[in-house]
């Protein structure tokens, strides 16, 4: 990196001449984050890379060397399609990324040439002098040179929440700014020190991607599978070579023509259009994913996700807003017992400045807010604390009502806005002669200035410098004892503002009773504030006319701030548990705000403070486990939780974050998600990159990937059974009968059947109620009695097929042809037919209907096959009618009993489902919250400033709780009701979560809605 010093130093007013830029862009190269690239040869080949793909390549030689072009050319074709439609799948979610970079690209003014112009900020290079304002980020890593004083945003860096002042000293260190940090407040000019891979958001990124190196991810339920393919597949090629050698040595057949027999079993034991089917269902539910705001990167988190049992999720932006705002509720005001001393009286008659109150001398709420948006900058937004207060102000008073008091209030001489030094910003007012100055700060310098470099200086009435100590000291006792008792009695009751207003007068009380003074009562408020997860800010006013020369500061009371929680995400919490997934908070805040965020929002008060993270034991990965958050965390604490939860308890975890502190938990997790606006790391060290706020998005995902899962389960179990049966009836033919299937019909079983399943990924499906955990067993289980059953309801069609088809002399030699058709088209139709019965664990006529495309594509494919039969199409028989309608009378009787024998089973290993838990569809949130939104909006304006309950509201949303209920049970009249299961018997990950009713949800809504 550059020094400064080197070549440009700060007074050069000139910047880099072009000749430079273009030997240090050589040298250093462009201003971006470091990714390497794989070529599009790697991502097509990479395709072939597994079992499945090895035993194709393998039956298409073997095809090859047997002359048996047919079969050569069908397998060829279906390992062509394969690697066709992973690369355009692959290819596509990169394109999507690259695109997704390009949005985001940024441009800055430089200084080059003597001139100043805008460029790509990929093609900045150290030593250049670039002009940033307000808003924007840093381009690069370097220094400060001149301009402001300006606040940047480096939670993206450090995750710190709060803005960092640079300049601090005369310092390098001081006036650093880093590449990825906001500019949220001020302009400035900043020599580039270092680009692209050599910022630190460039280091982070190459760690992130260095680890990251290594084979192609598999996700979980596709490792699974794998490994009951393996299994078949190794059972299958057993099965294969002592059918090779008892053939040739016990009934001296030859070896070409055992090798075509041996060709029929390997291409039975390969689902060959499993990748395909695969590739499609994942594809389509990453479109899915994509329009509800959630882009993945690779599809193995579409499996990841749908497993997922536990989710880290930050605060800031995701759970709240981003964006502080006032809670008027929850302002404290200074009474006049607490201001005015008996022998001083600080404003006398109706000069007060006071518009809102009967008596002039006592301020109300009103009146606290509207001096406080006096002493704001409406130009400067920017800022988040006069932002707040003039959005609370203009919602409140209404805008135009709101400058008609500005204006007739008085003229505004002076503004001096907040400054980091002086910690408040104060506005002076002239109207007739009277001059009234307001200040609104941090309360320390409201209360007291202490001759610092501030214009104004004052003393609040009341204070004495000299009882500093002993008022500080009766606030600590006060404000400890209090919220000490209110924890013990009444923890967070169901309105948690209610009780901070109870701590307020109890904390006022005891202040008066220990002889404390106005700033003993106004530290001991700010207290019990604070401990809420209140910001503050304190407001003060003063006036002066020609009558009153000696006026003094008073305090008028303390506003509270909140980052409040976003419109949805207290319904999408409950369905997020309702689903089976416990939701933690790890978040960078003070533990005081984060456990006031998780109270709103009903996630829980077990918010912990990073300390507790450590040392490591037993006993702190068990409260890892039963905390709901964690608060002033680094880096390290976050990779460590997800580390806990994933070793210790073999949980899936799901880890939310926005910028490079954040990259080594995303990494580590099994679900890394980058939220809205996240940073170019976060986005590359992330399995899905949100373009949505909030965790409405997220919850989307879920409910999205377990209905993919549904669909690849019902696909997988349809496929490994019917790979079982095709190997055991060839098997069993083979060694009872000496019979044999042209290799022809099996191909056609395993292509043509499986073509017809394609529709499966728009399958109409219930989603799993819990995370699907993927048991293999279970599934191998199922394949193996449904494969089992399949195929001794072929072979009993085999023994009896005379009488079933009416096929005169149906086992003699001379019926080969018709026969070998005859078993191909049972086969086929019954593994047509059993996709029905593997839908979903539970009978098939209580399924949900199939989709039309499905139930369309396997009613034209049995009339297809017996088309084939009937005209000899690939055919080497034809086959009469009355034998078709034989072996499909038969297929449908076999499909009945086979759908009873798996409730059967279901039932006896109590994995039936009932349906009486059915996961509300992403769609129900924002309708839910537009309900409440309109409830809301119902209730006259100066409720907001009140305590009272509004009836109005409390009617309404009791209408909306049929709305409510259907989160938590079945909507579809079709669903079982069933008491076998009850939500307390689910699975033990469950144990450690919040009971997730209707009724806790709608008592925080109601909430809220007030």
């Amino acid at each position: 990196p550059l020094l400064l010093g080197d070549e440009t130093k700060e007074g050069d007013t000139l910047g880099l001449t072009s000749a430079q830029v273009a030997l240090r862009l050589e040298e250093y190269g462009p201003n971006e984050v470091p990714i390497e690239k794989v070529s599009m040869c790697q991502v097509f080949f990479r395709q072939y890379y597994g079992t499945m793909p090895a035993m194709l390549i393998v039956a298409c030689i073997l095809a090859a060397i047997i002359q048996d072009w047919e079969d050569f050319g069908i397998i060829f074709a279906m390992l062509a399609i394969n690697g066709c439609i992973g690369f355009y799948e692959e290819s596509k979610a990169l394109a999507s990324l690259e695109a997704l970079k390009n949005e985001l690209r940024q441009y800055v003014s430089v200084l080059r040439d003597g001139k100043v112009s805008s460029i790509d900020i990929a093609e900045l290079v150290p030593g250049d002098i670039v002009a940033i304002r307000g808003g924007q980020a840093v381009p690069a890593d370097g220094i400060w040179l001149d301009g402001d004083i300006v606040k940047v945003d480096t939670a993206a860096l450090t995750g710190e929440p709060i803005a960092r002042t640079i300049p601090k000293n005369d310092h390098d260190q001081g006036k650093k700014l880093l590449a990825g940090c906001i500019l949220v407040q001020g302009e400035c000019r900043m020599l580039i020190q270092a680009t692209g891979k050599q910022t630190q958001v460039g280091q982070a990124t190459e760690m992130v991607a260095n680890a990251k190196k290594g084979p192609k991810p598999i996700g979980r339920f596709e490792t699974q599978i794998l490994r009951i393919i393996k299994l078949i597949i190794i059972t299958s090629l057993a099965i294969t070579f002592v059918v090779l050698g008892y053939q040739i040595h016990n009934r001296g057949e030859t070896f070409s023509h055992v090798l075509l027999v041996c060709l029929s079993l390997i291409i039975g034991a390969v689902p060959i259009a499993l990748p395909l089917v695969l590739q499609v269902t994942m594809a389509f539910g990453a479109q899915e994913m994509a329009e509800h705001g959630a882009i993945v990167t690779h599809t193995t988190a579409l499996q990841e996700i749908a497993s997922m049992t536990i989710l880290n999720s930050d605060k800031t932006g995701t759970l709240t807003t981003a964006k502080m705002a006032v809670i008027p509720q929850m302002t404290w005001l200074a009474k006049d017992q607490d201001i005015i001393p008996e022998d001083e009286a600080i404003i006398k008659g109706d000069t007060g400045p006071f518009i809102f109150s009967k008596d002039k001398n006592v301020p109300t709420k009103d009146d606290c807010l509207f001096l406080a948006a006096l002493a704001s900058n409406a130009n400067n937004l920017d800022d988040p604390v006069d932002f707040a207060i003039l959005t609370a102000a203009k919602a409140h008073f209404g805008e135009s009502q709101l400058n008609k008091y500005i204006t007739t209030f008085g003229t505004r001489t002076r503004f001096d806005g907040f400054n980091p030094d002086v910690k408040r910003a104060v506005v002076t007012v002239e109207q007739n002669g009277t001059t009234t100055i307001v200040a609104k700060g941090l309360l320390d310098k409201i209360l007291d200035t202490g001759n610092d470099s501030g214009t104004e200086q004052w003393l609040c009435a009341g204070i004495h410098r000299d009882d500093r100590t002993s008022d500080e000291a009766i606030a600590s006792r006060v404000s400890s004892e209090n919220i000490e008792s209110d924890n013990n009695n009444n923890q967070h009751d169901e309105l948690g503002q209610q009780s901070t207003a109870r701590e307020l007068e109890a904390a006022s009380t005891n202040c008066r009773r220990l002889g404390g003074g106005v700033r003993a009562r106004a530290l001991a408020a700010d207290a019990v504030l604070s401990s809420a997860g209140y910001k503050t800010i304190a407001v003060a006013v003063m006036t002066k006319n020609q009558n009153n020369t000696t006026a003094h500061m008073r305090l008028i009371g303390l506003i509270s701030m909140l980052d409040p929680p976003r419109l949805d995400t207290t319904a999408t919490l409950f369905c997020l548990q309702r689903a089976g997934i416990s939701v933690k908070m790890i978040t960078g805040d003070h533990q005081n705000i984060a456990r006031e965020t998780a109270r709103l929002i009903g996630l829980g008060d077990r918010i912990l403070p990073q300390t507790e993270l450590w040392p490591a034991s037993a006993t702190r990965d068990e409260m890892i486990l039963h905390a709901d958050g964690f608060a002033q965390t680094m880096p390290r604490d976050k990779r460590e939780v997800v580390l806990v939860l994933q070793q210790r308890y073999k949980m899936v975890v799901g880890m939310t974050g926005d910028g490079v502190n954040d990259c080594a938990a995303l990494s580590q997790a099994q679900v890394g998600i980058a939220v809205e606006g996240a940073t170019e790391a976060a986005q590359n060290a992330a399995d899905i990159v949100l373009t949505r706020p909030g965790l409405s998005a997220i919850y989307a995902a879920c409910y999205e990937s377990r209905l993919i899962f549904r669909r690849l389960r019902s696909y997988v179990l349809y496929r490994v059974a019917a790979t079982i049966q095709i190997v055991l009836v060839l098997a069993s033919l083979i060694f009872i009968w000496n019979d044999e299937l042209k290799p022809l019909y099996v191909v056609l079983l395993a292509l043509f059947n499986d073509i017809t399943m394609t529709p499966i990924a728009h399958d109409r499906v219930e989603p799993s109620p819990d995370p699907e955990l993927g048991d293999t067993s279970q599934l191998l289980i199922g394949a193996l009695a449904l494969g089992l059953i399949q195929a001794i309801l072929s072979l009993g069609f085999y023994i009896q097929g005379e009488r079933i088809t009416d096929i005169q002399g149906f086992h003699g030699k001379h019926n080969l042809a018709i026969r070998q058709a005859a078993i191909y088209v049972q086969i086929s139709i019954s593994v047509e037919l059993l996709i029905f019965a593997c839908r979903a664990p539970k009978p098939f006529f209580l399924t949900k209907a199939p989709s039309f495309s499905l139930f369309t594509f396997v009613m034209f494919g049995n009339l297809v096959i017996c088309a084939m039969a009937k005209f000899s199409i690939l055919v080497a028989h034809s086959i009469s009618w009355r034998a078709l309608a034989g072996i499909i009378i038969y297929d449908i009787a076999a499909f009945l009993i086979l759908d009873l024998v798996k409730v059967a089973l279901l039932w006896a290993t109590d994995s039936l489902e009932t349906g009486d838990r059915a996961l509300a569809e992403p769609d129900e949130i924002p309708k839910l919250v537009k309900a409440a939104a309109r409830d809301k909006t119902s209730v006259r304006r100066s409720s907001l400033f009140d305590h009272r309950r509004s009836s109005l509201i409390e009617h309404r949303f009791s209408e909306r709780l049929s709305v409510i209920s259907r989160l938590s049970q079945g909507r579809d009249h079709h669903i079982r009701r069933s008491s076998i299961l009850s939500a307390t018997e689910r699975p033990s990950f469950r144990s450690s979560l919040r009971p997730a009713t209707p009724a806790n949800l709608a008592n925080i809504l109601h909430r809220q809605s007030e």
